[in-house]
């Protein structure tokens, strides 16, 4: 291996162990947001906030796209970092003089910070990773970042009844301090990526004219718009499920960390061995579609059964191949584009429809609530396979023309 090839080679080791120290504390933090919701004001109240998520999302986005312009993406990252960090700790202290306001402010933040961070690194892999590398190495990496939440899940199941789950906050924002300094690293290594002197000229922060120059990316927002659309009902249907399991908070939050560690376990398994290895010999078409047909067995599955068992598994399922061969395979879609298509459109994409997303589906649960009562279990199944199938449909626009469709 070359001098530049084994800077590259760290630099990727560094980013995958930074992610795994960012998504492991998003770990504690995303148990406790929901346990304390939950607690607080039911699993039935959560599509109101998880409709207003995309409000804080979309102000996180636009702080990122002015830090951006004004600091480039190196000390971008520290930024983020650094007001992330600085909220976590608010909303610890305002947590512990029980406000409940500040667990939906808490909520909020927890369900924005994540993607806006976590894009970054997208980002920049996308911008060092040539694509036959990024089927290879897309993978693995993610592989590396799955060892936080299993660390973090084990952490949470064994500990949660002991510290509580207030103090499992302090966790994840103390996780945040070992991720920056090793993404610091990892740029140093392989280079800050930089856009050239005609994009640097272009206005807008948002740069929402990418889209009409580059159709594909309507696209890809589409896919993910339905995705999450599909994550949204997947999701509300494990948390009804769950509050009506198991009343008691702590021992909600101690089994979530198991779930989430049986998750981690799962995806680890498609990141290192199953991702690369589809990538390499099938189509990235058929990696993408295998993905919502496998969403839409697990719909029908959830016909026959309401378990706790079958809505963990629907939701569990949803999980690792959201993190493993879907994110593996998207990345692989932004590689060919311009800085600014993987640093700004990228995070319209993969932050700001991803929140819309969820949101826009919560609010139309809570309309329904509203107008006609709780909305009807039988209602989730049936939409996660009418959302499977809109999936699997765009897949295939989305993928047309690249040069990749046949295995090698």
């Amino acid at each position: 291996m070359t001098k530049p090839g084994r800077r590259l080679f760290l630099s990727m080791l560094a980013t995958a162990v930074s992610g795994a120290f960012l998504i492991g504390g998003y770990e504690f933090i995303r148990v406790a947001a929901d346990s304390l919701f939950i607690s607080v004001y039911g699993a039935a109240q959560r599509p109101y906030v998880m409709a207003a998520s995309p409000l804080a999302t979309v102000l996180f986005v636009y702080i990122f796209g002015r830090l951006l312009s004004r600091l480039g993406s190196l000390k971008t990252l520290v930024c983020t970092f650094t007001l992330a960090l600085c909220a976590f700790s608010i909303s610890f202290a305002y947590i512990t003089l029980h406000a409940r306001l500040g667990v939906i402010l808490f909520y909020l933040f927890a369900q924005s910070y994540i993607v806006v961070l976590f894009e970054q690194y997208w980002s920049f892999i996308d911008s060092i990773l040539q694509k036959e590398d990024a089927k290879a190495f897309n993978g693995p990496i993610m592989g590396i970042m799955s060892m936080g939440p299993i660390t973090a899940g084990w952490l949470t199941a064994k500990a949660a009844l002991s510290l509580g789950t207030k103090a499992i906050i302090l966790l994840g924002a103390a996780s945040l301090l070992p991720s920056l300094a090793l993404a610091y690293c990892a740029y140093e290594l392989a280079g800050e990526p930089r856009p050239s002197a005609e994009e640097k000229a272009r206005k807008g922060t948002l740069q929402l004219s990418l889209f009409k120059e580059h159709p594909r990316l309507m696209l890809l927002a589409l896919v993910i718009f339905l995705s999450q659309g599909l994550s949204s009902f997947v999701q509300l249907n494990f948390f009804i499920t769950l509050e009506k399991a198991l009343p008691l908070e702590d021992a909600r939050t101690a089994f979530m960390g198991g779930f989430w560690m049986r998750t981690g376990i799962a995806s680890a398994f498609f990141q290192f061995l199953a991702a690369p290895v589809l990538l390499k010999l099938s189509s990235l078409r058929a990696v993408m579609a295998l993905i919502p047909c496998a969403h839409l067995l697990a719909g029908l599955s959830l016909f026959g059964s309401r378990s706790l068992t079958m809505t963990a598994l629907a939701y569990g399922g949803f999980k690792v191949l959201d993190y493993s061969l879907f994110r593996a395979g998207k990345e692989i879609l932004y590689i060919p584009f311009s800085f600014t298509v993987r640093y700004r459109a990228k995070q319209v994409i993969d932050a700001l429809v991803y929140r819309f997303s969820k949101g826009l589906f919560s609010g139309l649960i809570s309309v329904y609530g509203i107008a006609l009562g709780a909305f009807p279990l039988a209602g989730y199944p049936l939409t996660q396979v009418v959302l499977s199938l809109s999936w699997l449909a765009a897949v295939f626009p989305l993928t047309s023309g690249l040069r990749d469709h046949s295995a090698r």
